[in-house]
């Protein structure tokens, strides 16, 4: 794999996993997928549901941050399908292998204990074995002692496979524009 990973794809990488530590939460307090922002827009997501998907995250995030890669993988599908995409048309990692090169190179973005993150917006949903979440943050870590800020979209689809979840998509942009209020 010859392909270049810039520095944004990566803490792109980076920020989506500490972004979503903690509760799964909207602008209300609750869970944006308890108030039934769902697939199904008439039923109300399964607490047990969003609990195990916030695990996933919570164990990806602490792998992340112990720089686990095995750990880190755990949390993502192993179907040759599984992508992660940045912003640009080159930042596309397809498959275990690839995910696990980005990983490493992530691991090496930014200066450990630094990344912090505050959301804006970041609703998601469930139905049957399948759940998406997505989220704007705004975001500050440093690098080699540098402080950063930057913001963030990001979109992540888990399937749950032989009962458990696993990511199969995960997609993460630096907004390019003036930023919008709209939808929130």
């Amino acid at each position: 794999m010859n392909r270049r990973l810039t520095m944004g794809s990566l803490l792109s990488l980076a920020i989506l996993v500490y972004g979503y530590l903690g509760p799964w939460r909207g602008r209300s307090g609750e869970s944006a997928v308890a108030q039934g922002t769902t697939m199904a827009p008439s039923q109300k997501a399964d607490p047990a549901v969003v609990e195990q998907i916030r695990a996933v995250l919570q164990r990806h995030d602490k792998a992340l941050s112990q720089k686990n890669l095995a750990g880190i993988m755990a949390t993502f599908s192993t179907s040759p399908n599984t992508v992660v995409l940045g912003t640009g048309p080159a930042e596309r990692w397809v498959g275990p292998q690839q995910i696990r090169e980005a990983y490493t190179h992530i691991c090496q973005g930014y200066d450990a204990g630094t990344l912090t993150t505050s959301p804006e917006w970041r609703p998601g949903g469930a139905s049957g074995n399948m759940a998406y979440l997505a989220g704007t943050w705004n975001a500050k870590d440093s690098l080699k002692g540098k402080p950063r800020q930057y913001a963030l979209n990001v979109s992540s689809t888990l399937q749950k496979q032989n009962g458990v979840w696993h990511i199969v998509m995960l997609h993460m942009s630096n907004p390019t524009g003036p930023s919008k209020s709209s939808g929130r």
